[in-house]
């Protein structure tokens, strides 16, 4: 499961991932949260984190 970046031309940057094991008995929806708030505490400010289907696109913040 990846979670992306994508910027205001639409190129997506991978920026965390993981691998699912079901022994550890989370949901995608678990591990998307872990990977999400782990960039947030790298400093990735996203305006709306938006989810499809196994990957979250994160759109850049725009430049005012």
């Amino acid at each position: 499961m990846r979670l992306l970046y994508t910027d205001s031309t639409g190129h997506h940057m991978p920026v965390n991932f993981r691998i699912c094991d079901k022994s550890e008995g989370k949901t995608k929806n678990d591990y998307i949260l872990e990977m999400l708030i782990e960039v947030l505490v790298w400093g990735l400010k996203p305006p709306t984190p938006t989810k499809s289907v196994q990957t979250l696109h994160i759109p850049e913040t725009p430049k005012y």
